[in-house]
């Protein structure tokens, strides 16, 4: 059981317990280009500099959106 659980978190399919003893299962799915930026985002110098100034407001020309992807006017630049 332990182990199929651990197969389910590793393709990201959670299952939730529900307040009427239900189990709901969750997912998310992701594009293969957009998980290759998430993991290679933090090897660039330029980008964490951008990032970090985002953070502590010092950046306006850029912005983070809720989707954790750097806009810059309004284009979606970079995925945070």
């Amino acid at each position: 059981m332990v182990k199929a659980l651990q197969q389910l978190d590793n393709l990201q399919i959670w299952l939730l317990d529900t307040n009427d003893g239900g189990v709901v299962v969750q997912t998310t799915v992701e594009s293969s280009l957009v998980a290759e930026v998430k993991k290679k985002q933090y090897d660039d110098a330029e980008l964490v500099s951008l990032k970090d100034n985002i953070v502590q407001q010092k950046q306006n020309l850029f912005d983070c959106g809720p989707t954790r992807v750097l806009i810059y006017n309004s284009r979606y630049v970079c995925v945070m």
